[in-house]
């Protein structure tokens, strides 16, 4: 049976946006190709904190999850490349698809090498009438269609937007669990609302998923939702592993509007946040705060933005910029103004800078008719 990856990138907690528009772009291919969808997580450490990750790539309809634990931080090619490498070579992938993301820019190329692949950093991918990949040359309007004969190896794609569907409700998923550096942690159920998992079996154990990854029936180890160990056949009794907890679920607040502009506030900002809370008032249009102070709009990592045409972003530093790129749609218009200098290279193809002091440039922005 075919595999499809998808990589989810988390920040402070909390999946990023482009990760779940890759997943709703992996369920779509897998669905087409009666395929097998799997979210790879790479964790610090999986502990209550990140329970909820869980059970919103389940929500978001993942097949299974790959947990890999014990990965260093920062995110970069020398923290995350070696278990990369070691997921695509133990499950390997029809499609490997990556939310755009600047660590996805580094990464996902040198994977496409490593799997002999199609690298797609910008394309698009329609199931119907037949699966197409249409490969758009970067800085060009010419395009490449690939169609599902054309293709003898894994695609390795970016995508550039968001979940375009609401989420699902939660329900029980497989979880296999791998230390970084290659050793297993569990490769058991994990089950989202808690219920014993006596049904739940690791893949691998048996059925077309075993022969398709390779991994033989006999390593995998089983854990019930309230961790305890169930089942260990690879190292003697003495050995010890890290506890997974059963998944809670937290619902993600939905902007009340039915909104195509969505403004970000950063700290640069302060000073200016109620009259921008204001404006946005009177245009209806929802206000995220992109820093964990006190304010007026939503705080980032308490709502989920969907698709938008329009992002604004005002008085960001890097830092809350980096955060609006992984959190807000990619493949809105984005207008940002009183922003700290930010890398030439962006993952936003629609992106405007507005020079000058919020003092001057906000005035402008409430008096136009956007």
């Amino acid at each position: 049976m075919a595999l499809i990856l998808s990589i989810v990138e988390t920040r402070k907690g909390v999946i990023s946006q482009a990760s779940l528009g890759a997943l709703e772009v992996g369920r779509q291919v897998a669905s087409a190709r009666g395929a097998t969808l799997y979210a790879v997580l790479l964790l610090p450490v999986y502990d209550r904190l990140q329970q909820d990750l869980v059970a919103q790539l389940s929500a978001y309809r993942a097949d299974r999850v790959i947990l890999v634990t014990g990965v260093q931080e920062p995110p970069c090619h020398g923290t995350w490349v070696r278990s990369l490498v070691e997921v695509v070579d133990r499950f390997p992938p029809a499609f490997l698809l990556w939310g755009a993301s600047s660590l996805a820019a580094e990464l996902a190329p040198y994977l496409g090498i490593h799997l002999k692949g199609i690298y797609a950093p910008l394309c698009t991918i329609d199931t119907e009438p037949q699966l197409k990949i249409n490969w758009i040359r970067p800085g060009t309007r010419e395009s490449t269609e690939f169609f599902e004969e054309d293709l003898e190896n894994a695609v390795v794609a970016l995508v550039h937007h968001g979940p375009r569907r609401p989420p699902a409700a939660t329900s029980e998923i497989e979880v296999i669990a791998i230390r970084a550096g290659g050793v297993d942690a569990a490769g058991g159920g994990i089950t989202t609302d808690g219920s014993p998992g006596e049904d739940v079996v690791a893949v691998g154990s048996s059925g077309e998923d075993a022969a398709a990854v390779g991994s033989p029936g006999e390593e995998d180890r089983l854990f019930s939702p309230s961790g305890e160990k169930t089942a260990d056949r690879t190292h003697p009794r003495g050995s010890e592993e890290s506890t997974l907890f059963p998944v809670r679920v937290v619902p993600v607040a939905e902007f009340p509007y039915g909104s195509d502009t969505v403004v970000a506030i950063g700290r640069l900002a302060a000073g200016h946040e109620d009259a921008i809370a204001q404006w946005c008032a009177r245009e209806e249009w929802p206000l995220v705060r992109l820093h964990d102070g006190p304010g007026p709009g939503i705080g980032w990592w308490k709502t989920s933005v969907m698709s938008m045409e329009r992002v604004i972003l005002i008085g960001c530093d890097l830092e809350e910029f980096e955060l609006g790129e992984a959190q807000l749609p990619s493949t809105a218009r984005w207008l940002c103004l009183g922003c700290a200098p930010i890398p030439s290279e962006t993952g936003i193809p629609r992106i405007r800078f507005v020079s000058g002091s919020l003092e001057d440039t906000l005035p402008q922005l409430f008096e136009q008719e956007l």
